[in-house]
C-alpha cells in the first residue's frame, strides 16, 4: 500500500511541478508584482468555478468507489485524483494564456492544487473502506 501511495504522491508532484514551470516560464511572478489591479470580479469567480468543477468530478468518482473491489481501489483513486488535478491544470493553463489580470487566478488555482496534495491518512482510510 505504501508503493501505491508514493505513486499517487509522485503523480501529484509531477502535475504541480508542470504547473509551476509553466507559471515561471510565462513570467507569472513578475506579472503579479507589476499588475496590481485585481478589481475584475471574474479574477475571483473563474478559479472558484474551476475548483467547483474539479470537486464535482472528484465526488462523482468517489460515489462509485463503494462498488470497486479492494484490490482495484488504489488505481481508482489515482484515476479520479488525476481527473481532478487535470481539470485544475487545464483551468490553470487557460488563466496563464489570457489577459494579465488572470495570472492571479492561475496563482490561486496553483495554491489550491498544492493544498489538495494526497495525505497518507486519507489514503489509508480510503483503502480500508469495505
Amino acid at each position: 500500500m505504501e508503493k501505491q501511495f508514493k505513486t499517487l504522491r509522485t503523480l501529484h508532484l509531477a502535475v504541480s511541478a508542470g504547473a509551476l514551470l509553466a507559471f515561471l516560464n510565462t513570467g507569472g511572478f513578475q506579472i503579479l508584482q507589476e499588475y496590481q489591479d485585481f478589481t475584475n470580479p471574474y479574477v475571483y469567480i473563474y478559479p472558484l468555478l474551476v475548483i467547483a468543477l474539479s470537486q464535482i468530478a472528484y465526488q462523482i468518482g468517489m460515489r462509485k468507489a463503494a462498488d470497486i473491489p479492494n484490490d482495484k481501489r488504489a488505481a481508482h483513486l489515482q484515476n479520479i485524483s488525476l481527473i481532478r488535478w487535470i481539470i485544475l491544470d487545464i483551468g490553470f493553463f487557460i488563466a496563464i494564456f489570457t489577459p494579465l489580470e488572470y495570472h492571479f487566478s492561475a496563482a490561486l488555482l496553483f495554491v489550491y492544487l498544492i493544498a489538495i496534495m494526497p495525505k497518507q491518512a486519507a489514503f489509508e482510510e480510503y483503502m480500508g473502506k469495505n
